[in-house]
């Protein structure tokens, strides 16, 4: 995402004097964002290879800090010792991490998407829904097949009912 300036706060009135929204200049630094957020199961796939192939030190550094659940006067236990590894909780986002391990993070992912990319071969071939190969002539691909036509083309071709 592309960074830039932009001016925060209200240009209106402070009728009640609180100034508590002033107009102000913001710069912000371009950044990538992902499609997705990290989920636990992410994660935990990322100490996994970690526990592999680095050391204990950079394993135990990449935890996330299960503490911020914890607050006065709430019942948050179970969050702090579950919330990570307890199935039901798997597909939630990761909680937790600071800058630094996000970084680490998405190093990481990023060498393993590209080590993926470079296992295929850059296969160039067309590929339809699920990157599953179209074949010529393949009706449900998008096309005519040997005479017949699918609701799509036989719309286009004005013969749809």
């Amino acid at each position: 995402i592309e960074g830039g300036r932009t001016v925060l706060g209200t240009t209106e009135e402070d009728v009640t004097n609180t100034h508590d929204n002033m107009e102000r200049t913001v710069t912000i630094a371009s950044f990538y964002m992902d499609e997705a957020e990290v989920a636990n199961i992410h994660w935990l796939e990322y100490l996994h290879y970690l526990r592999k192939d680095s050391t204990e030190e950079q394993y135990k550094a990449a935890l996330p800090d299960t503490t911020v659940w914890a607050r006065d006067l709430s019942f948050n236990d179970p969050y702090v010792t579950y919330y990570l590894r307890y199935p039901g909780f798997r597909y939630f986002p990761v909680v937790g991490v600071n800058w630094l391990q996000a970084d680490r993070y998405c190093t990481w992912r990023t060498a393993k998407v590209n080590e993926g990319l470079a296992a295929k071969g850059g296969d160039s071939g067309k590929k339809g829904l699920f990157g599953k190969k179209k074949k010529k002539g393949d009706a449900a691909a998008g096309g005519a097949a040997e005479g017949g036509t699918n609701a799509a083309g036989a719309l286009a071709n004005g013969k749809g009912g």
